[in-house]
């Protein structure tokens, strides 16, 4: 049994770009960036298609912030999920945090997840 944390996500907005909890919307985003190795060669997006697999990947990014692991953001341009950033909780006790993201390749350099990355959640 998991005992809940009390941790949440927040939405967190600024200009063209959203923080925000996963959705399930955000289903067919995972499924894509479970196609690009170097997405899945650091992150703990699966790896195949298969059905179910990216909803429980969701499911998962949720249980994060309940179990006090770290949150797991959404990046959110133009109502549409590019990718993702977290910040890791793991080692709080000895004062750090650490941060992952994932976006898909064309994403990039593109401003919307850029702005997120350079802007470190500070």
């Amino acid at each position: 049994m998991m005992v809940s944390s009390g941790v949440t996500v927040p939405l967190i907005a600024g200009v063209g770009v959203v923080l925000r909890p996963f959705e399930y919307r955000d289903v067919d985003a995972v499924r894509e960036a479970s196609s690009d190795p170097t997405i899945t060669g650091v992150t703990t997006v699966p790896t195949a298609t298969v059905p179910g697999l990216a909803e429980k990947w969701l499911a998962r990014q949720h249980e994060r912030a309940a179990a006090g692991v770290g949150y797991s953001f959404a990046i959110e341009a133009d109502d549409e999920c590019v990718g993702q950033i977290g910040l890791w909780l793991r080692e709080r006790d000895l004062g750090r945090v650490a941060k992952g993201t994932g976006e898909p390749v064309e994403c990039r350099s593109e401003t919307e997840s850029g702005v997120v990355v350079a802007g470190e959640l500070v």
